[in-house]
């Protein structure tokens, strides 16, 4: 198991729950319907299955490797991006402008600002979610921890998305991320950096 409550302890499976039971803590103390709870199953390494629940909507978005889907009440959707043809027609999303705390990350995002039709901020895991139902295309976030991404992967992939660190190497371990709503927006957006 793995988790931001108790940290991470291995065991002899080559499975591994992947656990944060309140994703956005600010946003849950301040009563906003943005936070979530997240759970990922991976398997040797890789998740392979992804939840994220939001309580106060009642959606439960959840990823495997045969596609994504979203849970409201009786309501079963399956979720595919839905991507705008350039980043000059994106929506654009992240957690907080000061996590952007070196120079280097800071003038990414005054460059996807810049690029982007539109950014909104303050949604922690929730865009991420947004992002695989189509509602978003580009969601970045700065110094997540594999807890914070690992159980937005699944989502993100079986809806058609891509995710990964900015550097192009794989998101299981968090860092600093982006996921895209296809392959052209991902290699835009990247060129900024």
């Amino acid at each position: 198991m793995h988790g931001e409550e108790f940290g991470k302890k291995q065991g002899s499976e080559p499975y591994t729950w992947v656990l944060d039971p309140i994703d956005g803590t600010r946003s849950f103390i301040a009563g906003t319907m943005t936070w979530a709870t997240l759970i990922a199953l991976e398997f040797e390494d890789k998740p392979v299955i992804g939840v994220m629940h939001q309580p106060y909507v009642g959606e439960t978005f959840y990823g495997t490797p045969e596609g994504a889907w979203l849970l409201r009440g009786a309501e079963k959707r399956r979720l595919k991006v839905n991507p705008a043809p350039d980043l000059a027609h994106a929506f654009g999303t992240t957690t907080a402008p000061h996590y952007y705390n070196t120079p280097e990350k800071a003038k990414f995002l005054n460059n996807m600002r810049a690029a982007l039709r539109n950014i909104r901020y303050d949604a922690d895991a929730y865009f991420f979610a947004l992002l695989a139902a189509g509602h978003i295309d580009i969601a970045l976030d700065a110094d997540l921890q594999a807890y914070d991404i690992a159980p937005l992967i699944p989502i993100i992939e079986g809806a058609g998305g891509i995710v990964s660190t900015w550097d192009r190497k794989s998101a299981r371990l968090g860092g600093d991320i982006i996921a895209a709503a296809s392959r052209e927006l991902y290699e835009e957006a990247l060129a900024l950096l």
